[in-house]
């Protein structure tokens, strides 16, 4: 086998960093307000180092928010035109997967506020 074949390998999970994140959310805010970000790695080579991430807002009742493979988190639509309340917070899961089938996961508070 040779040195390349052997590095392919799907022998990491991914890795967030940190595992948890706070973010504050303006509640008055439109669609495609910037939340914040999130980090995931994975230190595998090749495909199996490529990340594909996901927000779990079954919590929320709906889905209100979007995340990037680059783990840009922003709203989907005005938070004044949905179920979330003003003055609340939520804690989101975000995951973080590769092709290869390894999962891991961070918690995602989300603080509703008029800031």
């Amino acid at each position: 086998m040779s040195f390349y074949a052997s590095a392919l390998i799907n022998d990491n999970l991914p890795v967030f960093s940190p595992t948890a994140y706070t973010f504050y959310v303006n509640f008055y805010a439109a669609a495609g307000y910037n939340v914040g970000s999130v980090t995931a790695s994975d230190a595998d080579l090749g495909s199996y180092g490529v990340l594909t991430l996901a927000l779990d807002q079954t919590s929320l009742g709906g889905d209100y928010f979007a995340i990037d493979n680059n783990g840009d988190i922003t709203t989907k639509q005005a938070l004044t035109l949905t179920s979330i309340s003003y003055g609340t917070s939520y804690v989101l899961t975000a995951t973080a997967s590769d092709v290869g089938g390894n999962v891991n996961s961070a918690f995602v508070t989300l603080i509703i506020s008029g800031i």
